[in-house]
């Protein structure tokens, strides 16, 4: 079970990044109207806060993650009040959200916004969905561009709001292969592994997870209305976990052996048992990488027989042994022309997250950790 957030205490989230941030394409609105009985709050592109739902009035922008987010972090329990802040902006870089900049002055000016109107307010954490236009841009910086980031958001809001909690950057590995208009080609695996790589290193940063299993539009970067809802509720558990003191880590590995051809990973499991899900992410008809490749250290090639799951182990049979200084990829591969769960990189591994606060709002399944 999860800890519950101090009782009591208002709580200011900003959902910052790109348009998935924004909801842009996730068309129909899912939340139309605000649950009055709930006291979860809202500030759109703006310092003016009211009740949260989802904007009916610009026609690009549909489900972004907030109301999933807010309604269940009420849900997980014990916060006085949420309020969700957007401030993103979309197909904007990294290097356009820092301090200085128009969107990082917008999230200051709802901080202090946020701020005077809640005396004992906090602002813990910043969701960040971002990522596609550093990997068009080629960007080798990114995860030091993360970290830099972090800083800037924890001096300000720090500065605004007069606590001294840390402000953690909550992110999520960019999972869209390909974007309309002429990216079709590209292999969009870089910013996701900087992202990874970012969360490694700083403990202030946190990773939730990769996307890859939601559904997305046929644009293949902007999720349907329910995954953006879904995604903003997984968001909003992450971020509870966190700012409790327990703390996130999503399910990634810890460790591995080899014994001839058999080369054994130790993960971190959230919530288990481990699943080789191949009924929410359908594969090839070879059944057998679930998602895993091998990767040649001088050349050599390997084929993966089998993948088994004991336990928090993942059993990975080649067909001989490794060179030194081999790898082992996941959700690496697939087609660059869509980004649909039956063809797009991906893998079969998740875990049995039941949390009923994200299920309430994504629906069954939408709590798994993948």
């Amino acid at each position: 079970a999860l800890d519950a957030l101090p009782a009591g205490d208002p709580e200011l989230v900003h959902l910052y990044g790109q348009s998935l941030a924004e909801g842009v394409l996730s068309t129909p609105v899912i939340t139309t109207s605000a649950d009055a009985e709930v006291e979860a709050y809202k500030m759109e592109q703006s310092t003016t806060e009211e009740r949260l739902f989802e904007s009916l009035t610009d026609t690009n922008k549909g489900e972004s993650p907030a109301s999933g987010l807010g309604y269940a972090l009420m849900a997980l329990g014990g916060a006085g009040r949420v309020t969700v802040a957007r401030a993103g902006s979309g197909s904007t870089a990294i290097d356009s959200l820092v301090d200085g900049g128009t969107q990082f002055e917008l999230l200051e000016s709802q901080t202090t916004a946020f701020a005077g109107a809640q005396a004992s307010g906090k602002a813990r954490a910043v969701a960040f969905i971002h990522g596609e236009t550093d990997e068009d841009q080629g960007s080798m910086s990114y995860s030091a561009d993360l970290e830099a980031l972090q800083d800037e958001l924890d001096s300000a809001i720090k500065t605004i709001t007069g606590q001294s909690e840390t402000v953690k950057l909550v992110v999520c590995q960019m999972s869209a292969l390909r974007r309309a208009g002429g990216y079709e080609a590209q292999r969009r695996i870089n910013i996701a592994q900087q992202q990874y790589l970012a969360a490694k290193a700083d403990a202030d940063i946190v990773l939730a997870g990769p996307k890859y299993q939601l559904d997305y539009v046929s644009d293949g970067d902007h999720l349907e209305p329910a995954a953006s809802k879904g995604w903003g509720a997984k968001l909003a558990q992450v971020i509870n976990t966190e700012i409790n003191g327990a703390g996130w880590t999503p399910l990634q590995p810890e460790s591995f052996s080899v014994d001839g051809a058999v080369v054994t990973i130790t993960m971190n499991v959230p919530f288990g048992p481990m699943v080789l899900d191949t009924s929410t992410m359908a594969f090839p008809a070879d059944g057998t990488t679930h998602g895993f490749s091998y990767i040649s250290a001088k050349g050599e090639t390997r084929t993966i027989e089998s993948v088994a799951i004991d336990g928090d182990d993942l059993v990975i049979t080649l067909d001989s042994a490794p060179v030194a200084g081999f790898g082992i990829g996941y959700a690496a591969e697939g087609s660059a022309s869509s980004n649909e769960r039956s063809t797009s990189a991906r893998g079969n591994l998740r875990d049995s997250d039941t949390n009923a606060a994200v299920v309430a709002q994504g629906g069954a399944g939408s709590a798994f950790n993948w």
